[in-house]
């Protein structure tokens, strides 16, 4: 029985293991775009600023509005920030993505003793897992389907990668998504003419 609890926490670290690491990246991403706009428009404004108009003979008008603008876009962005904590988000995903890596590792060597693993390591563990699953930060309710879907494809294209090792990872990506949604068309079809 302790087996059955084991694979099962095993199959759930698994699949948030996908997602909290799918939501790390995502943050990280948009805390990057968000903090090279900021240097970028912080550059042309201190560059327009200082910049004698005379000098490229650019209008005056033209270098006041690309300075409101510029200014208005870093305010913006900054208050964005601010407001989202995608760096703190991605943060948070990253220690919850390294515990779920942890996690589904220990059950990885547990189930791979078969009948020899201790009872007593498989106790613990399930323990470990109950207590530390509900500490993780919660995955959007509204990403969950996005991010179970991309969970499983991922799965898929890791088999597929195994069985054709010498092809190409993005043309097995397109073979999986034209499989799955040519067979649910298919699907559909065959359903609507029963």
């Amino acid at each position: 029985m302790p087996n059955n609890e084991l694979e099962h926490h095993s199959r759930v670290i698994d699949l948030m293991a996908s997602m909290h690491s799918e939501l790390r990246d995502r943050y990280a991403t948009r805390a990057t775009i968000t903090d090279v706009a900021q240097l970028l428009l912080s550059v042309v404004l201190a560059t327009t600023v200082f910049m004698d108009p005379r000098l490229v003979r650019l209008d005056p008008r033209v270098q006041q509005l690309v300075i409101g603008i510029c200014a208005t876009a870093l305010f913006f962005l900054s208050l964005l920030v601010l407001r989202v904590g995608w760096k703190e988000l991605a943060g948070r995903y990253t220690d919850s993505a390294r515990t779920l890596a942890r996690l589904k590792g220990d059950c990885r060597s547990l189930l791979g003793q078969g009948d020899h693993a201790d009872s007593q390591q498989i106790a613990a563990l399930c323990t470990e897992c109950r207590r530390a699953i509900p500490e993780l930060p919660p995955v959007p309710e509204s990403d969950f389907p996005r991010l179970k879907a991309h969970h499983l494809r991922k799965v898929e294209l890791s088999k597929m990668i195994s069985q054709h090792s010498g092809a190409s990872a993005w043309l097995l990506s397109l073979v999986l998504w034209l499989r799955a949604n040519l067979g649910l068309c298919k699907n559909r079809t065959n359903k609507g003419s029963d």
